[in-house]
């Protein structure tokens, strides 16, 4: 469109002011991704000057051909749709809920089957255990499932379910799943849970059964450790954001009496014994006073992530992006601009950990360690450690250098990741028969074209 109308200005204005148009519709064109393109785009520069002097005709062919390199070459999708293989969530409609009478049970403050979650567990028998979220923001505290049920909100950005106005404020968690119990939740976001009791983890959700959460955020939540989500049973995650939240000390009564863990896990904390899986999520913005600020694999647990962001996470203790203790699987997972006070903001190992196809960077300090704390912690292994890049070189089997990452942004697909801009040298790398998986985060094809590999991280340019 952009060349379109370039061509018809050349014509009805002539050569004289076509260097105006060509100015404003560079603004136009390459607003979007400015920085991205900013090599190709001084070459076209030079190259539009050469066709104001020379030939037009000719020099619309180079530029046209120019312009449709770096498109295809760069510039990270800004809409959902673009995505290759990424279908929006089916979300529960209004629409749905009144065309079904009978099969949902809905939960709001006005024309509902019941007012809160709780009644509304009262409801589910066999063939009627679907509960819809009716309210945009819908506020209860200490939720406990102890009944197989999903839980439908109609959109993270329509249905949030909080404790209270502020994490200050409330008293209690937002959720708990019991042990035995087998819980799906869809399209909604949970915050500002305050962990209370003897044990204060999972502000936002304590797992205990069997948990799956799609296209949900769990956000501004706090306890004592695990702030957002406390996993002591089996958790699937896809399409999930978990941002924002944070740990707190202990009380002095905790620390004579032992009573739980200090500050450990900011966005999750896996405990020993449970399995965690995480698919196309991304973990921000969280903070731990100890250890994990991100993601905290206990010992004797295990965690798997694909196609995973972990970015902008902080803690006190080495692991600013996850803390590792148990074992942890991470295939294509893009772990940036997290910090620590000490050790490793990146990644930090101590369990037994496989990579591949993983970025690092931007970690302060460093990227990557392999912990060495010996006594009953042992020391952090690699099982298997393939096509990863690491750009501080803290990991010596992987490539480095500056892999060129934007801004955590909406990039297409549910959740932010980071973009790689163009020239770096951390895309078309992966052999295509290495590639652990066909799409990345956003659902968009790896290895696109026949003389492509794949790229490194979360993210497929």
């Amino acid at each position: 469109m952009h060349v379109y109308i370039l061509v018809i200005f050349n014509v009805f204005v002539g050569r004289k002011r076509f260097l105006d148009g060509l100015f404003i519709c560079s603004l136009s064109y390459y607003g979007s991704w400015y920085t991205a393109c900013m090599k190709k785009f001084r070459s076209l520069v030079r190259l539009w000057i050469f066709t104001l002097r020379k030939a037009v005709p000719f020099g619309f062919i180079i530029l046209l051909l120019l312009l449709v390199s770096c498109n295809e070459d760069g510039g990270a999708a800004s809409s959902r749709s673009a995505a290759d293989g990424y279908h929006a969530p089916e979300v529960i409609t209004r629409e749905d809920v009144r065309g079904a009478p009978g099969r949902f049970i809905t939960v709001g403050a006005e024309g509902c089957d019941e007012r809160t979650i709780k009644d509304a567990l009262q409801l589910i028998e066999p063939g009627k255990n679907e509960i819809v979220l009716m309210d945009a923001v819908h506020t209860e505290e200490g939720i406990v499932f102890d009944r197989d049920l999903v839980l439908h909100g109609l959109g993270t950005a329509a249905t949030v379910l909080q404790a209270a106005g502020s994490p200050e404020e409330a008293e209690n968690r937002v959720l708990q799943i019991k042990e035995g119990t087998e819980v799906i939740i869809r399209n909604l976001a949970i915050r500002h849970g305050n962990a209370s009791g003897p044990y204060r983890s999972g502000a936002g959700i304590r797992n205990y059964g069997r948990l799956t959460l799609e296209y949900c955020e769990i956000r501004d939540n706090q306890a004592v450790y695990g702030a957002g989500i406390f996993n002591d049973g089996t958790l699937f995650m896809k399409y999930c954001t978990v941002a924002e939240n944070r740990t707190l000390p202990m009380t002095m009564a905790e620390k004579i009496d032992a009573t739980g863990c200090t500050g450990s896990g900011g966005g999750i904390k896996n405990d020993p014994g449970a399995y965690l899986e995480l698919d196309s999520c991304t973990i921000s913005g969280n903070s731990s006073l100890r250890k994990g600020g991100g993601l905290f694999i206990s010992c004797e647990s295990s965690a798997k992530l694909t196609n995973c962001t972990i970015s902008g996470n902080e803690s006190r203790q080495p692991g600013g992006g996850i803390h590792v203790r148990g074992d942890l699987e991470l295939i294509h997972c893009t772990i940036a601009n997290n910090s620590s006070n000490s050790g490793c903001g990146g990644l930090y190992n101590l369990g037994h950990l496989d990579m591949t196809g993983c970025l690092l960077a931007d970690n302060t300090p460093r990227d990557f360690t392999m912990g060495t704390g010996g006594g009953i912690y042992g020391q952090g292994e690699f099982g298997v450690c393939d096509y990863n890049f690491v750009a501080d070189g803290s990991l010596e089997d992987a490539r480095g250098g500056d892999p060129g990452l934007g801004l955590l942004s909406d990039n297409g697909g549910p959740t932010k990741t980071h973009a790689l801009k163009c020239g770096s040298p951390a895309k078309d790398v992966i052999p295509k028969d290495k590639l652990e998986v066909l799409s990345d985060q956003r659902g968009h094809t790896r290895g696109k074209g026949s003389d492509r590999g794949g790229d490194f991280g979360a993210f497929e340019r």
